[in-house]
Formats: C-alpha cells, structure tokens, sequence
C-alpha cells in the first residue's frame, strides 16, 4: 500500500515533472512565439508606422497638391469666368457686328435702291430736259414767229394809220373828180373815202352777192352790229370768217364808199345798224384790231361788187 502510494507518489511527481517541462516547453514555445509574433508585429508596425510616415507625407503632399489644385480651380474657375465674360462680349461684339453688317447691306442695298431710282430719275430728267428743249426750240420758233407776226403787225398798222390819214384827209374833198356827173354806179380809187376790200364767204352767197347785191338783212351780226364785213386784204378775211366744212371759200372784191368812217377798237358795239350809225354822225365803221383793218356798212348802196373768185 505504501508501495503503492509511494508509486503514486512517484507517478504524480513524475507526472507534474513531465507536466511542468511540457508546461515550461510550452510556456517557452509560447513566449517564442509571441516574441516571434512581437518581433513581427513590431515589424509589422514599424512597417506600418513608416507607411504612415510616407502616407502622413503623401498626404502632406496631396493636401499641399490640393491647395495648389484648389488655387489652380480658382484661377481656372476665374479664367472660366473672365473666358466666359469675353465669350459673352466676343458674341454681343459679333451680334453687334453682325448687325452692323446687316445695316451695311441694308445701307447699300438703300444705296443700290436710291442709285437706281436716281437713274430712273436722272433718265426722266433728260426725257424731261429734251422734251423742254425741244418745246424750248419750238416756243423759240414761236417767239421769233410771233416777232415777224409783230413786225408784220406793226408795219400793217403804220400802213393803216396811213390809210386812215388818206380817209381823213379825204374829208376835203367830197367829190369824186372822176365822177362830175355823180353817177351812183361810180367807182373808183379816187372816190372820196372809196376803198378796195375783201368779203369771204361761199359760193353760192358770193354768186348771189355778185347776181344781187348786198342784202344786209342777210348779214350777221358781228362786232359791229348787223352790217356787211370785208377786210383790207384777202388774207386777212381768214380771222374774220368761220370756215365751214363742205364749203369751198369764196372772196368777192368790192368797192366801199365809206363817206365818214366811225373807228371802232376799243371794245365791241353789237347794237350798232345804219341808224344808230347816222344818229352819231357816221356813214360806216371801221375796226381795228391785231388781225388789220375791217370795214363795215350798213347800206348795200355803199357797196360796188367788182369781181368773185374762189379762195
């Protein structure tokens, strides 16, 4: 029993011995390990502490970086801001260049527009500047025309007034030294206040006036009253007569015996007749005016037919 115990004794030394060394071996094993573990995490931390060191450094780095990003934003985003401002003004300039441009063409097509119109203008004006020249020309024409009508007009007047101091002076002689007898068909030019004159008319009234005599009933009345009118030459019997169409005109020459001759030319006297005529002491008219001389009876024994002929 004491063997026994002795050997349990000796079992439980022997087993805590071995128990211990395993616990020792463990024990050391296990404080190898963790200085192995210790040694490596130690490495692993200065490891980690050295790349926190160059993180700690990247990241001074990078904020620096990013300050110098930052600032380079800000200036970008300035730059942006003043490219955007320029934009802005690089559009209104072209807007406004643009528009300048449009008032350009619009101006020049304004131009074109008026140039053309001016030429328009300019063509009419010389339509305008020929046609008053040519009218120019033909009132000059008219002028110098109407100059020689004057001239004309003038010498026929100076060569009337001369006629009318011949009747005046005629006064003093109231007989005909061709006629002593004082025949009534007399006529001739040295009859006192006897003319030749010119009656246009047609030619069945000249062919009657020639076959009949005067009848003043059938005369019209004129500018001085109801009497028979002639004039001082043919021609001038064109201003005094109406042409009528279909009718040839006719002249009958006639011998005038106008005794004493009334002047008429200032205005017309529609109501004189042989009466009024003799009332006022006259024995006919005469008229004066721009177209010469016009006689006018009243009585057709003051009127000698001397010949007829178509004018």
């Amino acid at each position: 029993m004491e063997r026994l115990k002795a050997k349990l004794r000796q079992w439980d030394a022997d087993l805590t011995s071995e128990q211990l060394h395993r616990h020792t071996k463990s024990a050391n094993q296990q404080a190898e390990r963790h200085t192995a573990e210790r040694v490596e995490i130690q490495g692993r931390l200065d490891d980690a502490r050295q790349r926190e060191g160059t993180l700690t450094d990247r990241k001074t780095a990078l904020m620096v970086g990013n300050e110098k990003l930052r600032s380079q934003i800000g200036e970008q985003q300035a730059l942006q801001e003043r490219l955007r401002e320029e934009h802005s003004m690089a559009v209104a300039e072209g807007h406004r260049l643009t528009s300048i441009k449009e008032e350009k063409e619009a101006r020049k097509q304004r131009q074109e527009d008026a140039n053309e119109d001016l030429s328009r203008s300019n063509d009419a004006l010389s339509r305008e500047v020929q046609r008053l020249n040519t009218e120019n020309e033909a009132r000059q024409r008219q002028v110098q025309s109407t100059r020689n009508e004057v001239a004309d007009e003038e010498a026929n007047v100076r060569r009337l007034e001369q006629e009318l101091r011949r009747y005046a002076s005629g006064r003093h002689t109231p007989r005909c030294p061709n006629n002593r007898g004082r025949r009534s068909g007399h006529f001739c030019l040295q009859c006192p206040y006897g003319i030749i004159a010119y009656h246009r008319t047609t030619r069945e009234h000249a062919l009657n006036i020639e076959n009949h005599g005067v009848d003043i009933n059938r005369c019209s009345n004129g500018y001085a009253g109801k009497g028979f009118y002639c004039a001082s030459r043919p021609d001038l019997t064109r201003h005094k007569v109406r042409h009528q169409p279909g009718h040839t005109d006719w002249i009958v020459k006639v011998g005038l015996r106008l005794g004493r001759p009334l002047e008429l030319g200032r205005g017309p006297d529609s109501q004189l007749d042989e009466r009024r005529v003799k009332q006022r002491g006259f024995d006919s008219v005469i008229v004066t005016d721009r177209h010469g001389l016009e006689f006018v009876v009243y009585s057709g024994d003051q009127v000698e037919v001397i010949s007829t002929y178509q004018g």
